[in-house]
């Protein structure tokens, strides 16, 4: 007797974003400045919402950000 889990395709869970905003500094200089931050995360459950003329796909991720310079280097 075959699974029926044998002709499944499973894939990475993994999702990124990347936002640009605009940020002041602490200093004496507060003029905003752009930024860009960096996000990966993976994906814990996804619905499907459907309002019949309208269907939407709700992702809830668990979110880690992104650091790759510096001191305190999250992820490489």
């Amino acid at each position: 007797m075959k699974s029926a889990k044998t002709n499944l395709v499973t894939m990475d869970p993994i999702v990124v974003v990347t936002f640009t905003t605009m940020c002041k500094s602490s200093g004496p200089d507060s003029s905003p400045i752009k930024t860009i931050l960096e996000y990966v995360g993976w994906v814990e459950e996804i619905l499907e919402l459907d309002y019949g003329t309208t269907c939407v796909i709700v992702l809830f991720c668990n979110w880690v950000k992104a650091n790759y310079k510096g001191t305190i280097v999250t992820m490489k």
